[in-house]
């Protein structure tokens, strides 16, 4: 997993058990395990191979992060409330499964 947090920073590791209904995400480095709070996340990428479909159902939309950066792909819980929602990536050529993204990280969702 890389997990992208709200002040800037960047960590990879292994997450095992997600419990996105929890208050922390427990990341294992190589060299340290931590716990980081859900408020301090911005996204969580699911890193593997990705499926290159998704469900019909799903909206494409364009997600805005609070740092600018843009991400374009199809989700079917953007417009609920709670902690976030998951993306699935539009580009197939990434080796992102799915994101789940944290509405404090978002600035804006547009549909596509």
């Amino acid at each position: 997993m890389i997990i992208h947090l709200l002040d800037g920073q960047v960590k990879r590791g292994i997450v095992r058990d997600l419990d996105l209904t929890g208050s922390s995400v427990h990341l294992e480095e190589p060299e340290l395990a931590e716990d980081i709070p859900f408020d301090q996340l911005k996204a969580v990428f699911f890193m593997g191979s990705s499926t290159g479909g998704h469900p019909p159902e799903a909206q494409k939309i364009r997600v805005t992060l609070t740092d600018g950066r843009q991400l374009t792909g199809y989700s079917t819980d953007y417009k609920q409330s709670g902690t976030g929602f998951f993306l699935e990536p539009s580009d197939t050529r990434t080796n992102t499964s799915r994101i789940f993204l944290l509405h404090a990280g978002v600035e804006k969702i547009g549909e596509e």
